[in-house]
């Protein structure tokens, strides 16, 4: 598959579409041609994209598209960007809850869109400071923030309210956030190539 010009560093599938974005500033459909077994790019996205593009994600009518200049919504029934949200910031990751996308801005903070692009809820700039990676927890639930700084911090949903922050890792970046789905199990990863497995338990850390 001859793709993008410069790194990928985003993916998604929906409706069998496996979808890309990258730092090229754009964003491409690809779909299997059944006799060959390959994927062909049958679709080039690149007017009104948010610069390189950081993270993808679909939801409704809509995909998601969070790149350094802040966050696009592209229609999928018209492949055209239809808003662009503000703030015209750096968007690091992003997450799906109860049909709405949470999405986490480098600088720290985090807003909450429905899948019509409707700010619902906004938390500024979190003490920890900078956010890489955000994941799903099912106990609690909760939001975790993986922070360049090596903290964590968890965030209630549906209130979407500061819980608490810890240190995962001492001097290094959380690189990756992964949630088991069951018993408040979550790993992360840090840029040294460590991991570390931890749960979430009723009234200790972390909570």
């Amino acid at each position: 598959m001859k793709g993008h010009n410069r790194r990928v560093t985003t993916l998604a599938v929906h409706q069998g579409v496996l979808m890309s974005g990258g730092a090229d500033r754009e964003v491409r459909l690809w779909q299997m041609d059944p006799a060959t077994k390959t994927f062909n790019c049958t679709h080039t996205i690149e007017e009104s994209m948010p610069g390189p593009i950081n993270k993808i994600h679909p939801l409704g009518g809509h995909l998601f598209v969070g790149g350094l200049h802040g966050l696009a919504m592209l229609d999928l029934s018209t492949l055209k960007v239809t808003k662009l949200l503000p703030p015209t910031k750096a968007v690091s990751d992003m997450l799906e809850f109860q049909g709405h996308i949470i999405v986490a801005y480098t600088e720290g903070g985090l807003r909450i869109f429905d899948a019509e692009g409707t700010l619902k809820s906004e938390m500024k700039m979190l003490e920890a400071g900078p956010i890489l990676k955000i994941a799903g927890l099912d106990s609690g639930p909760r939001v975790l923030c993986g922070h360049i700084r090596g903290q964590v911090t968890t965030i209630t949903l549906p209130s979407f309210e500061f819980k608490t922050e810890f240190q995962a890792l001492a001097g290094q970046k959380v690189d990756s956030l992964l949630c088991a789905g069951h018993d408040g199990i979550f790993l992360v990863g840090s840029q040294d190539g460590s991991l570390q497995l931890w749960q979430r338990l009723e009234g200790g850390l972390p909570s």
